[in-house]
């Protein structure tokens, strides 16, 4: 099946918030594809406690697990939908993009309402831009 991989920050209530309505939107417009929603995968063991309520997994070996199953998710994805709130999207999210951008991934970028300050960088790495506000479609 073809994959979408959905780049956004889930960091706090607002952004997930944010994220799960562009998710809702991605179902409706592509429903023949299966969406990587990377809040939605979990490193297996990743979240194990000791007695003293402490990671069993040290912090690196996790992230860097993290970081290879979304490189993977990215490298087997048709395209990248970006939730893309400006400057304030995450590092992370801003690096999904350039990810994609330099394998040639065709990249969609969601653009909520009340976003007034972008990168030209990410803009335009983008295949398509799609906002209410002042951003016109690419």
């Amino acid at each position: 099946m073809k994959q979408i991989y959905i780049a956004g920050s889930f960091s706090t209530d607002e952004e997930k918030d944010l994220l799960n309505k562009m998710i809702e939107k991605v179902k409706i417009d592509y429903p023949d594809y299966n969406l990587y929603i990377p809040m939605d995968h979990f490193v297996p063991g990743g979240n194990d406690k000791d007695e003293n309520g402490n990671y069993i997994m040290p912090n690196d070996v996790w992230a860097k697990k993290v970081f290879d199953m979304d490189v993977n998710a990215i490298d087997n994805s048709e395209m990248i939908i970006a939730l893309y709130r400006g400057r304030y999207s995450g590092t992370g999210t801003a690096w999904e993009i350039g990810y994609g951008y330099a394998n040639k991934i065709p990249i969609t970028l969601y653009v909520p309402d009340n976003t007034d300050t972008t990168s030209l960088m990410i803009v335009n790495s983008a295949t398509n831009v799609i906002s209410d506000n002042k951003f016109e479609q690419k």
